[in-house]
C-alpha cells in the first residue's frame, strides 16, 4: 500500500512539470486508468485545484463526494480509510458550500460548511476543522448572529494556533477584527487587522493582505481620514490586481468609490461603483451587488436625484433579502427611509427607519443604530411626536460621542504609526540580515578563494618537487648511460684493434703461402707444356 501511494505520489509530482494544458491531459490519462477510489480522489483533487475555470472545477469536487459517500456507506471500511474518505468529503462539501455562499444561499451554504465540520472531525484534520469553524462563523455574521460569530471565529483561531496554521489563525483575527469595528471596539480592530496582516505576509496570502488592507481602509473612511483610507484601499486594489481576484478587485473598486463619494466626488465614485458592478455580475456575488447598488444609489440620493436613487436602494434590498444578510438589509432600509423622509413620506420613512432600527439592534452596531436613532428623530420630529423624538435624540448623541470618540481616533492613529514603525524595523532587519547574508556570502567566497590559492601553491611545489624528483633520477640515468656508452666504446676500441691485429696476421700468412705455392699462371703454364709433349 506505501509502495502504491509512493507511485501514485511521484506520478502526480512528475505532472507538474509540464504545461497546464499537457498537465491537465496527463491528470486525465492517470485517472481513467486508476484502479482504487484512493487513487482516484487524490488525482480528482489536484486536478480540481489547477483547475482555473470556475465553470469546470466543480464536476470533479461532484465526483470526490460521490466517490467518499460511496465507501463511507461500507461498514466494513478500515478506520484509516474511514478517515481517508471524511476528509476528502470534508473537502468536497466545503467547496459546495463556498459556492453555494457566492449565490447567496446563506442557510444552504451553512448546512454545507457544519456537515464540512463534522466531515473534518471525524477525519481528525484539525486544518480543516479550522477552515470549516472560520466558514460556519461568516455564515452566522451574514444572518445578524454575532455572538455565535465570534465563538466560532475563536474557536478557529485556537485550533489554527495549536497546529500554527498562520494562514488559518490571520482568516479568524481579521473576521474578529471585522466584528469589533462594526461594535466601535477601533482599538480592538485594528490590533487584529494588523496581526493578520503580520501572520499573512509569513505564509505569502496576498488575497488575505488585500481583505485586511481593506478593512483598515473602512476604520479611516468612517473617521472621515479620506485619504488615509483612499490610500489602504488603493493598495488593496495593487495587490488584487496582481493576483487578478474578481471578488477582490469589486470590493476594492466599491470602497475607492465610497472614498469619493463621501468627498463629494460624484462622477469619480460612479466611474468604480459601474466597474464594481460588472465584476459582481460577471462573478454572479450577490452580496457585493447589493453593497454597491446602495452606494450607487447614495449618489444620485446626494444629487438630490430622489427616483433613480430609491430605484438603486430597492434593488439592493431585493438582492441582500435573497442572501439573508442583515447588515445589508439594514443599511438599504436606512437608505430607502432617507428618501422617503426628502419626498415627505413620513409613514413609509418611518416604516423603513424602524426595520433598519430593530435589525440594527439585533446586529448590536452601534453606528446603524446611530444612523438609524437619527432617522427616526427626524422623522418623529416631523410627526410631532416629541417624546419619541426626544429618545432617539439622546440614543443619537451618545452613541455619536461614542463613536467619534477622540481616544478612538488616537488610538487609530498611534496603531497606524506602530504598524508603520514595526514595518520599517522589520524592513531594517530584513536588510540587515540580507546585509550580513552578502557579507557572510563574500567572506565565504574569500575563503574558498583562500582555500583554492593555498590548494595551488601546494599542488604547484608538489609538481615542482615531483619535476625535481624526476630531473635527479633522469641525470642518475643520463650518467649511468654515458658509462656505459664510455665501457662499451672501449670494449669496441679493443675489440677493433684485435681484429686489426687478427687480419694483419691473416694477410701475412697469405702473403706467406702465396709465396709459397705456384701461381695460376705458373701452373698454366706447366699444363700447356705437358699437352705438347
Amino acid at each position: 500500500m506505501k509502495k502504491h501511494s509512493f507511485l501514485i505520489s511521484f506520478l502526480l509530482l512528475t505532472v507538474f512539470g509540464i504545461s497546464q494544458n499537457n498537465r491537465t491531459d496527463s491528470l486525465t490519462l492517470l485517472l481513467s486508468k486508476a484502479t482504487n477510489d484512493t487513487t482516484r480522489c487524490n488525482i480528482l483533487y489536484v486536478i480540481m485545484e489547477d483547475e482555473t475555470d470556475d465553470s469546470i472545477w466543480p464536476k470533479y469536487n461532484e465526483q470526490i463526494l460521490k466517490i467518499a459517500n460511496k465507501n463511507l456507506e461500507d461498514p466494513n471500511l478500515s478506520p484509516k480509510l474511514k478517515k481517508f474518505y471524511y476528509r476528502f468529503q470534508s473537502i468536497s462539501l466545503n467547496y459546495i458550500g463556498y459556492l453555494t455562499q457566492q449565490h447567496g444561499k446563506m442557510e444552504e451554504a451553512l448546512g454545507y460548511f457544519l456537515k464540512s465540520l463534522k466531515g473534518a472531525e471525524a477525519s481528525d484534520d484539525k486544518k480543516k476543522i479550522a477552515n470549516a469553524l472560520n466558514n460556519i462563523g461568516s455564515i452566522y455574521l451574514y444572518l445578524g448572529k454575532v455572538n455565535e460569530s465570534v465563538e466560532y471565529f475563536n474557536k478557529s483561531y485556537n485550533i489554527s494556533k495549536e497546529i500554527d496554521s498562520k494562514k488559518g489563525m490571520a482568516t479568524s483575527l481579521n473576521n474578529l477584527g471585522n466584528i469589533y469595528e462594526k461594535q466601535g471596539n477601533v482599538q480592538k480592530a485594528l490590533d487584529n487587522y494588523h496581526q493578520s496582516i503580520k501572520l499573512r505576509k509569513e505564509s505569502n496570502d496576498k488575497d488575505g493582505i488585500a481583505n485586511c488592507l481593506n478593512n483598515i481602509g473602512f476604520i479611516y473612511e468612517h473617521q472621515k481620514e479620506y485619504d488615509k483610507a483612499l490610500s489602504y484601499f488603493q493598495q488593496s486594489l495593487q495587490i488584487n490586481l496582481k493576483t487578478s481576484s474578481k471578488n477582490g478587485l469589486a470590493t476594492s473598486l466599491n470602497n475607492i468609490g465610497n472614498v469619493y463619494l463621501d468627498k463629494g466626488e460624484i462622477q469619480k465614485s460612479r466611474f468604480y461603483f459601474n466597474r464594481s458592478i460588472k465584476l459582481c455580475e460577471s462573478i454572479d456575488d450577490k452580496f457585493g451587488l447589493g453593497r454597491v447598488y446602495n452606494n450607487m444609489g447614495r449618489t444620485f440620493k446626494n444629487e438630490n436625484e430622489f427616483e433613480p436613487a430609491l430605484s438603486y436602494f430597492n434593488k439592493g434590498l431585493k438582492i441582500l433579502e435573497e442572501v439573508g444578510n442583515k447588515d445589508g438589509i439594514s443599511t438599504s432600509l436606512l437608505n430607502i427611509g432617507s428618501i422617503y423622509f426628502k419626498q415627505k413620506n413620513f409613514s413609509k420613512a418611518l416604516d423603513n427607519a424602524s426595520r433598519s432600527m430593530k435589525l440594527a439592534n439585533e446586529l448590536g452596531y452601534p453606528d446603524r443604530i446611530s444612523k438609524s436613532a437619527k432617522l427616526l428623530y427626524e422623522i418623529y420630529k416631523q410627526q410631532n411626536n416629541g417624546l419619541e423624538a426626544l429618545k432617539m435624540h439622546e440614543l443619537y448623541t451618545s452613541l455619536k460621542d461614542s463613536l467619534d470618540n477622540i481616544d478612538n481616533r488616537k488610538e487609530s492613529i498611534k496603531k497606524d504609526y506602530q504598524f508603520e514603525y514595526d514595518k520599517k524595523i522589520a524592513a531594517d532587519s530584513i536588510k540587515s540580515v540580507e546585509e550580513k547574508k552578502v557579507v557572510a556570502a563574500q567572506f565565504k567566497q574569500e575563503k574558498t578563494q583562500r582555500y583554492a590559492l593555498y590548494g595551488g601553491v601546494i599542488m604547484i611545489a608538489l609538481f615542482a618537487l615531483f619535476m625535481f624528483n624526476r630531473f635527479k633520477i633522469s641525470q642518475r640515468q643520463k650518467n649511468l648511460i654515458e658509462i656505459k656508452e664510455k665501457e662499451t666504446q672501449k670494449q669496441k676500441t679493443l675489440v677493433d684493434e684485435k681484429q686489426n691485429e687478427i687480419l694483419a696476421s691473416i694477410r701475412y700468412a697469405k702473403r706467406i703461402q702465396e709465396s709459397l705455392l705456384p701461381s695460376e699462371k705458373y701452373i698454366d703454364r706447366n699444363l700447356k707444356g705437358l699437352k705438347k709433349e
